[in-house]
């Protein structure tokens, strides 16, 4: 199988080496596997992905969100079971901890965002704080800690991801509290009449979560299973 998708830790990314890696990549290769089935996947902007998809040029997108009113539903079909879900929390600095309690939590703070992304509308309208636009979560961390911005919006996985890496744990804070709840999917192409596979592949990817080989992965990446999971 054909998959592209945008390259984000810890999610789907080129290592070191230029080799694929990833929580989402590990997470389809293994279910796809259990359907044997192979997949290639290819790094791309999410709108040439799109657009690939469209084109008939892939069988599947990693990553993608059904949207509020799942409006991709024309272009893919999705499994009932996500990669996972996605928890956006505030991370600052731990000599000056933001404990989120609301939007007003954050009244007269610089706020590290991601350009180009669609929060909330009251987030996004919000005056009483300043937004910032960063390229991507490495950069909004570069941000916090070199205090252009006192807080950093970000994915939790991602931010765990990047604080283990960087070696940041002992000078950030990640608030528990997450401000919005998404889930991230296997799109499967309808252009390349691939709709089928979304229920076999959904009960397959459900089984690799229930093994040993899960908790591996995300040990690999640091992360805990709450940062990937529904709420509780």
């Amino acid at each position: 199988m054909s998959l592209g998708g945008e390259g984000v830790a810890p999610y789907s990314f080129l290592d070191a080496e230029r080799q694929p890696a990833g929580l989402h990549w590990e997470l389809c290769r293994e279910a796809l596997a259990r359907m044997k089935l192979r997949m290639q996947w290819s790094p791309m902007p999410w709108r040439r992905a799109l657009a690939d998809l469209d084109g008939g040029l892939l069988d599947g997108v990693m990553g993608a969100a059904r949207g509020n009113f799942n409006e991709r539903e024309q272009q893919m079909a999705f499994p009932e079971e996500p990669l996972s879900w996605t928890h956006s929390v505030f991370v600052s600095l731990q000599s000056q901890p933001v404990r989120f309690e609301g939007l007003f939590s954050l009244r007269g703070l610089r706020v590290a965002v991601l350009a180009g992304y669609g929060y909330s509308p009251d987030f996004s309208a919000a005056k009483y704080f300043e937004r910032q636009p960063a390229a991507n979560h490495e950069q909004s961390l570069r941000m916090l800690v070199a205090r252009r911005v006192q807080v950093a919006l970000m994915d939790v996985a991602a931010a765990r991801f990047l604080v283990q890496r960087d070696g940041l744990a002992q000078q950030l804070h990640l608030d528990p509290t997450p401000m919005a709840l998404g889930r991230l999917y296997l799109g499967f192409s309808r252009q390349r009449t691939q709709a089928h596979l979304a229920e076999p592949f959904a009960e397959a990817l459900r089984e690799v979560k229930r093994t040993g080989g899960f908790a591996a992965m995300l040990a690999r990446y640091g992360l805990r299973r709450q940062d990937v999971e529904a709420p509780q």
